[in-house]
């Protein structure tokens, strides 16, 4: 048998940790790997009415007639334009306050 050593246990101890902090590492690497992934396979279904909007307005861009604009004025919607201005006090209180 032989005998059990200072060095020995130390160098074993040393062996030790560095398996285990390549082990994390290599687990932080997957993780951040696997989230990655996902984040860039889900869709972002965010968009906001606003956006919206400017899509639509952005399809009639080429046509200048009469009836094209009036179509577009038409279905342009104003009629919550007054439930917004609070809201945008608030933001730009906000913004201020910064």
């Amino acid at each position: 048998m032989e005998p059990f050593t200072p060095q020995l246990q130390l160098e074993s101890q040393k062996s030790k940790t560095w398996m285990v902090i390549v082990v994390i590492v290599i687990l932080l690497i997957i993780a951040g790997i696997v989230y990655y992934i996902r984040v860039q396979s889900t869709p972002s279904t965010n968009v906001s009415p606003q956006a919206e909007q400017s899509q639509d307005a952005s399809q009639n861009v080429n046509s200048d007639e009469v009836s094209s604009i009036e179509s577009d004025l038409n279905a342009t919607d104003v009629s919550n334009l007054d439930n917004e201005i609070p809201n945008i006090e608030k933001e730009l209180n906000t913004l201020i306050t910064q």
